[in-house]
C-alpha cells in the first residue's frame, strides 16, 4: 500500500514535471518576442471579487501567486499529514537518511548565496531561494532515466523533497510576512480553532472544512502573513478516514493531484518564468544574485545532500538502500529548484523587476546546470536497473 502511493505520487509528478518544462518554455519564448506586451497585460489585468465596498481586487498574477499556489501548498500539507501518519514519513528509519540530506540541501545553498554576496547587504533577503527543491520538475526529469534510475532512488528525492517543502513553507511564514493586521490574524485564529473543534467532534463531512477554510484564506491574506500557509493549516485538520473507513484524505489528494500537477504548477511557471533576456548584458551572468542563487542550487544542494547523508550515516549506521553515487545524483535532482525558488524570488524581491529578472536567471541556469550535473552522473552507473512498470 505504501509503495503503491509512492509509485501514483511519482508518475503524476512525473507527467507534471513535464508540462512545467513546456510552460516554462512558452513563457521564455512569448516573452522574447512581440507578444511579451500581450503576455504583460495579461498577468497584469486587475480581477475582482466584492461584496458592496468590501473584498478583493488583484491582478492575475497575484491571484496566480496567491490563490492557485494555496492549492499547491494544501496538497503539500495532505500529502505531509499522510506521510507522517500511514506512509513513509512514519518509521524514523526511512526518514533519517532523508531529513539529514534535506537540510543539508538547505544549509549549504544558504551559505553559498551569502558567502556571494557578502558586501551586498541589499540582496541578503534572497538568502533563501536556492534552498527550495521543485518536487515535479525533478521528479519529471529523472522520469527521463527510468532505466537508470532505482525505485529506491525516486522514494529518497521525494521524501527529500517534502522535507524541504515543508521548510520553505517555515520559512515563508517567518520571513516573509509583512506588516501584520492583528484583527485578520484573531479572525484567521478563530477559523482555526472551529477546524480543531470539528475535526475533534468527529466531523466527517469536506464542506464544513472548505468554508472555514475559505474564510482562512482571506484573512491571512488581509493579515500580512503569506496566504499560501493556509492552505498547509487546513491540510493539518482534514480527517484521515471517514465514517466507513474509507480514505477522505488520500481520496482528496488523488483528486487534486491532477489539479496541481497539470493546472496550477504549469500555471504558475507560465506566469513567473518569463524573462526578458535582452535587459541583460554579459556582466548580468557575473552578477551575485545570479552567481549566488546558480551555484548554491548547482554545487550547495548536492554537496550538502551529499555530506549530510555519509555524516549522519556514519553516526547512525543506519542501512543504506543506495549507493553513494545514487545520493549525487539525488543531490543534483534537488538542485532543480525552479517552482518554489521562483515563488520565494517572488515573495523576496517582487517590488524590483531587475533584481526578480536576476533571480530568475540564476534560478534558471541553476535549474538546467544541476540537470546537466545529474544526467553527467548518472552516465557513470554502470548497471541499468529493472524499470517499474507501475509508476
Amino acid at each position: 500500500m505504501q509503495q503503491q502511493s509512492s509509485r501514483e505520487f511519482i508518475s503524476k509528478e512525473s507527467i507534471g514535471g513535464l508540462m512545467l518544462i513546456a510552460a516554462t518554455i512558452v513563457a521564455l519564448i512569448i516573452s522574447n518576442t512581440p507578444l511579451k506586451s500581450a503576455y504583460q497585460h495579461l498577468l497584469g489585468m486587475r480581477f475582482s471579487v466584492m461584496i458592496e465596498s468590501h473584498g478583493l481586487s488583484k491582478p492575475l498574477l497575484l491571484w496566480i501567486n496567491d490563490g492557485l499556489m494555496t492549492i499547491f501548498f494544501f496538497v503539500i500539507g495532505l500529502e505531509l499529514k499522510r506521510e507522517c501518519l500511514t506512509g513513509h514519513l512514519r518509521e524514523v528509519k526511512n526518514v533519517i537518511l532523508p531529513v539529514m540530506a534535506a537540510i543539508g540541501g538547505v544549509v549549504l545553498p544558504i551559505i553559498i548565496f551569502l558567502l556571494l554576496n557578502f558586501y551586498q547587504p541589499q540582496y541578503h533577503k534572497g538568502w533563501a531561494i536556492p534552498m527550495a527543491t521543485d518536487i515535479a520538475f525533478a521528479l519529471g526529469i529523472m522520469s527521463l532515466y527510468s532505466h537508470r534510475v532505482s525505485k529506491e532512488m525516486k522514494i529518497f528525492l521525494l521524501t527529500l523533497a517534502i522535507i524541504d517543502d515543508l521548510i520553505a513553507i517555515v520559512v515563508i511564514g517567518i520571513f516573509h510576512s509583512h506588516s501584520l493586521s492583528w484583527y485578520s490574524l484573531l479572525i484567521a485564529g478563530i477559523c482555526v480553532c472551529l477546524l480543531l473543534i470539528i475535526n475533534r467532534a468527529g466531523v466527517k463531512r469536506l464542506t464544513p472544512y472548505f468554508l472555514i477554510g475559505l474564510i482562512l484564506w482571506v484573512s491571512v491574506l488581509k493579515s500580512g502573513v503569506h496566504a499560501t500557509l493556509s492552505g498547509v493549516i487546513l491540510a493539518f485538520f482534514i480527517p484521515l478516514e471517514g465514517k466507513k473507513k474509507e480514505p477522505i484524505l488520500k481520496n482528496l489528494e488523488d483528486d487534486l493531484h491532477p489539479v496541481v500537477a497539470f493546472i496550477v504548477l504549469p500555471v504558475f511557471a507560465f506566469a513567473n518564468a518569463g524573462i526578458e533576456f535582452y535587459r541583460f548584458s554579459w556582466n548580468s551572468f557575473y552578477h551575485s544574485i545570479p552567481l549566488g542563487i546558480m551555484f548554491g542550487l548547482l554545487i550547495g544542494k548536492p554537496l550538502g545532500v551529499l555530506s549530510f547523508t555519509y555524516i549522519t550515516q556514519k553516526i547512525t549506521r543506519v542501512k543504506m538502500l543506495t549507493s553513494w553515487l545514487d545520493i549525487a545524483i539525488i543531490g543534483s535532482f534537488a538542485g532543480i529548484g525552479f517552482t518554489m525558488s521562483l515563488f520565494i524570488a517572488s515573495l523576496a524581491f517582487g517590488e524590483n523587476a531587475y533584481v526578480l529578472d536576476l533571480c530568475r536567471l540564476g534560478i534558471l541556469l541553476g535549474s538546467i546546470l544541476s540537470i546537466v550535473l545529474a544526467s553527467f552522473l548518472i552516465a557513470f552507473h554502470k548497471r541499468d536497473v529493472i524499470p517499474d512498470t507501475k509508476t
